[in-house]
């Protein structure tokens, strides 16, 4: 975590759901930045870290296979990566992907910032 506020992206395609989650991590006091398109997310990353990324599972313009492996590639990054999806077999998905954590839509909001404080402790106590 950098300072005392964790960065968190979205990167869903569903704005309302966009809005919900940047209203709820910035009542946390988290810096929040929320993109709805894959590649605007990806320029981000060159230029700032996040502790915590939530990537939807399905984006009309760049999957989130697409996502990863560009974010991964050159980056070799190993920021935690969670998981949103309304789609079945999301334990699947999050093994096939490598990412940390899922969240089924629809979510129940304090669960999914408890969701994303844990994965962010666990990520400081291992030093990842």
């Amino acid at each position: 975590m950098i300072g005392d506020a964790p960065r968190v992206l979205v990167v869903d395609d569903d704005v309302p759901i966009c809005e919900l989650l940047e209203l709820a991590f910035t009542d946390e006091g988290w810096e929040v930045q929320v993109y709805t398109r894959g590649q605007d997310a990806l320029d981000l990353l060159r230029r700032w870290t996040a502790d915590v990324i939530l990537v939807d599972l399905c984006m009309p313009e760049m999957d989130v296979e697409d996502f990863l492996s560009q974010y991964r590639g050159p980056t070799q990054q190993e920021i935690p990566v969670l998981l949103l999806s309304a789609a079945s077999d999301l334990n699947h998905h999050a093994a096939r992907l490598g990412v940390r954590a899922v969240v089924a839509k629809p979510f129940d909001v304090d669960a999914l910032c408890t969701a994303v404080r844990q994965v962010v402790a666990r990520d400081q106590e291992t030093g990842l």
